[in-house]
């Protein structure tokens, strides 16, 4: 079992209880319009800075002066990771993205050999990711026989 503070266990509860309206948005997607304008945060992909929305300038990152590089931050991710390789993938139940196995921290990278090349999972489609958190990892003990490894979510 993961777990999660107080806070964001309270986050997940609100998302998992979210009821999205149909259309061709993500449920995620539509759960962040419900977050007020002032307690979004970014991500610059450009810069690799984290800003608030007082911060940005006509939409744009202040530094790097590009809005196509923004990500709006998961509720959840901190942005405070500094632990180095760990093994397994846990994957964040609001925003469907990895994170770390123990702070729970949005700014990882996955990679996998899961098919036949190493590869960073943020460039899969969302199919292959699905495919990926759906496996079951085992290995093999002295005797040859499947121990079941931690699960992917």
């Amino acid at each position: 079992m993961v777990a999660y503070n107080e806070r964001e266990q309270k986050i997940i509860d609100h998302f998992t209880d979210f009821k999205p309206q149909r259309g061709s948005r993500t449920k995620y997607e539509q759960y962040l319009d419900l977050i007020p304008q002032e307690q979004k945060r970014y991500k610059c992909h450009n810069c690799y800075k984290i800003l608030d929305f007082s911060d940005l300038i006509d939409g744009k990152c202040p530094v790097c002066n590009d809005n196509n590089a923004l990500v709006e931050k998961c509720p959840i991710d901190h942005n405070g990771c500094s632990h180095g390789v760990s093994e397994g993938v846990l994957f964040c139940p609001v925003c469907d993205q990895p994170t770390c196995t123990i702070c729970h921290d949005h700014s990882v990278v996955c990679v996998s050999i899961f098919t036949g090349y190493l590869s960073n999972l943020a460039s899969w489609n969302n199919s292959k990711r699905a495919e990926f958190r759906d496996r079951v990892r085992v290995n093999l003990n002295s005797s040859n026989e499947m121990i079941r490894v931690n699960q992917t979510t």
